[in-house]
């Protein structure tokens, strides 16, 4: 999540305007049994409505097909042509930190803060990865 934050943050110094962020928090019962959470890449699935029905995903599947088309057909604006009744997703800048979460729950899709906690870990990346080559 770091790198894709770091990205957004630098793109937004940049005085790119339209930045958008989401954190996709789908995870099936397996993985919540494993402790594995959302792995990567997980949200290709649900993007291209290839999830199985009974999935969690298959559940979040029409929001996210509805954002990213509409941001793909109008070259770059998620709420133009997005899913009715979905929540307006809001650009990503430095301040507010927002971005879309993708829930396991299809009815909570909707903006989040970025939480403290994970400012934090961030920061911490940010601040070793010279010594540690990033």
């Amino acid at each position: 999540m770091c790198s894709s934050l770091n990205v957004s943050s630098l793109l937004t110094e940049a005085a790119v305007h339209s930045v958008y962020q989401y954190h996709y928090a789908v995870f099936e019962d397996a993985n919540a049994a494993s402790g594995d959470g959302t792995t990567h890449a997980q949200a290709v699935n649900p993007f291209w409505g290839a999830s199985p029905a009974t999935s969690r995903a298959a559940g979040v599947s029409p929001a996210m097909q509805g954002y990213f088309f509409s941001f793909i057909k109008t070259g770059g604006d998620p709420n133009k042509l997005r899913k009715s009744g979905s929540p307006v997703w809001y650009t990503y800048n430095q301040q507010s930190m927002q971005r879309m979460l993708f829930p396991n729950d299809p009815a909570e899709v909707g903006m989040e803060y970025v939480s403290v906690d994970l400012r934090a870990k961030c920061k911490y990346w940010s601040e070793i990865g010279p010594s540690i080559g990033q």
